[in-house]
């Protein structure tokens, strides 16, 4: 009897523990169903083909002037504002595949970072989802942008440039995709943001930050699509 006993309480026990560490995992877990209207929108456009598609979360969404900013070149947008790494994977159809880019510019992780993951957690999904890309997407050259730095989240300023040397790393063996490093404008104040870079929120890059992101994005774009847009 003692024995069936304490085997219930430590079943009772086991089952609270898994549920208590479910509850604490859950906010940390991307839901990309909330993100189905943006998607929808997404959905109902034609795709323009053999471009340069870009993919992320809100510091590109924002760039609402980016085919003006990059007049000679086929962009197209379908970055989705709040996107974590698992976001891009789980729709990576509707905003990428169909769309058959020659080139695929990416910018996302920093989010993933800000819900508690590790760095360890989020370089594992930016595996998964490079390669979602190299399988879907054979043909494709992909542009990696380094995690953006924001006055916002000083605080996770080394978490992001573990982050960013592991990316550098990776692409130094894998001649099909590229790195671009917005770090050392993004840390020109003796190792920390620029105000005018960022509009009130001290998140989103104001136009100086888009400026300062082209500077070095832009080189890169058009040395990647000079090798692809014969193909």
């Amino acid at each position: 009897m003692k024995l069936k006993l304490l085997l219930g309480l430590l079943a009772g026990a086991l089952a609270f523990a898994s549920v208590r560490a479910a509850e604490e995992a859950a906010p940390r877990q991307a839901k990309p169903e909330r993100y189905a209207k943006a998607i929808e929108a997404f959905a109902a456009q034609a795709p323009a083909r053999h471009g340069i598609v870009f993919i992320g979360s809100s510091a590109t969404t924002r760039w609402k002037s980016l085919a003006d900013d990059f007049p000679d070149l086929p962009v197209v947008n379908r970055a989705f504002g709040g996107s974590r790494i698992n976001d891009l994977i789980f729709y990576f159809d509707t905003i990428a595949r169909r769309h058959e880019p020659k080139l695929l510019v990416i910018d996302i992780g920093g989010n993933d970072l800000n819900a508690g993951l590790s760095v360890d957690e989020t370089f594992a999904e930016y595996l998964r989802l490079l390669e979602v890309v190299h399988t879907k997407l054979p043909q494709a050259r992909v542009v990696i942008n380094s995690l953006g730095i924001s006055l916002k989240r000083v605080a996770q300023i080394p978490q992001i440039l573990e982050m960013n040397a592991r990316l550098a790393r990776w692409v130094q063996q894998h001649d099909w995709a590229r790195y671009v490093d917005r770090t050392p404008y993004q840390l020109r104040a003796k190792g920390q943001p620029v105000r005018e870079d960022y509009v009130d929120d001290l998140l989103h890059p104001s136009r100086a930050g888009y400026v300062d992101w082209m500077k070095v994005l832009g080189p890169v774009l058009r040395e990647e699509w000079a090798k692809v847009r014969g193909v």
